[in-house]
Parts: structure tokens; sequence; C-alpha cells
């Protein structure tokens, strides 16, 4: 889940270096006829122009690279907050897996088989959420695939009903 940085320049990126081009350009045509004037005069004028246009031409560069850090510092945000937003995710995953199957747990072992059952299901929950699809199946199909990797019967359905499913933006939802 990378957001790429190195896009297409926008329209206004290649507005600002197709400006920052013809501001050289008239930069370096004022220096050379400024050099080439007889007259101080219009030497003057034209140094005048020549230090416009080159400011011009650094207050280009500058912009642009101004919305080059811009645009990378949003990128930036953009996957920071895709991370955060996956992490949330599996925070409350493992939290719905862990507490349905907790459940059918103590419900079925005394308490020193449910321990290591439970110490398995630790392990496998801090192994299976490293991997992207982790939060791909509603929680129902979860819990009931842990159940089946840690070789316990089934979750009953109440167990299963309790474990509420997880919205696109990582906050609960609600069953009603």
């Amino acid at each position: 889940m990378f957001v790429r940085l190195d896009t297409e320049p926008t329209a206004d990126e290649l507005g600002l270096a197709e400006l920052a081009a013809i501001d050289l350009r008239m930069a370096r045509a004022f220096a050379e006829r400024a050099l080439a004037a007889d007259d101080d005069e219009a030497a003057n004028a034209l140094a005048r122009s020549y230090q416009r246009m080159a400011r011009s031409y650094r207050q280009t560069l500058a912009l642009k690279a101004r919305l080059e850090r811009d645009r990378r510092r949003l990128g930036q945000e953009d996957q920071a907050d895709a991370t955060r937003t996956r992490e949330t995710s599996v925070g409350l995953r493992k939290a719905q897996v862990k507490s349905a199957v907790e459940r059918a747990v103590w419900d079925e072992y005394e308490a020193d088989e449910a321990e290591a059952i439970l110490d398995r299901l630790d392990d496998h929950l801090a192994e299976a959420c490293l991997y992207e699809d982790f939060c791909d199946d509603p929680v129902e199909t979860h819990i009931a695939q842990v159940t089946a990797d840690l070789g316990l019967r089934p979750a009953p359905a109440p167990v299963l009903a309790q474990a509420q499913p997880i919205a696109a933006d990582g906050h609960w939802r609600s069953s009603a």
C-alpha cells in the first residue's frame, strides 16, 4: 500500500516549467543586448529588464520547488493515512476474532488447556495480521477459519453474531 510520489507532472507544473524557460530566454536576451549596447542609458534600461527577468526566473523556480515539495508531502500524508487506517482495521479485526474465539474457548475448555489454546490464538493472529488480506473476509468467516486452524470446534452462532464487522473507515459497524 504505497503512494507513488513520481507521478506525471501536473498541467500547473508543466506551465511553470514553460514559464521558467521563457523567463530564462528573455533574461539571456536582455543580458546580451545590455552588454552590446553602446549607449549607457540604453544599457541601464536593458540591465534593469535583465534583472527583472532574472528575478522572475528565480521566483518561478522557487514556486516549482515549493509545489513539488507540497506534492511529495501530500503523497506522504496520504500514505501515512492509509497506514493508520490499515493499522486501525487490523487492530479491530484482531480484537473481534480474539474476543469471539476466547469466549468459545473458555466455554469449552478448562483453564490450563484454555490458556494453551489462547497462546496459540495470539501467535496465529500475530502472524496472520502481517498479510495485506487480513481484513478482506467477513469477520464471521475469519472467526470460523481461525477456529478451524486452531483445531477447535466451530464457534456457536451466538458467538459469531456478537462479533461486529469493521467498516471500510476502520470503525465498528452496528449489527442493528
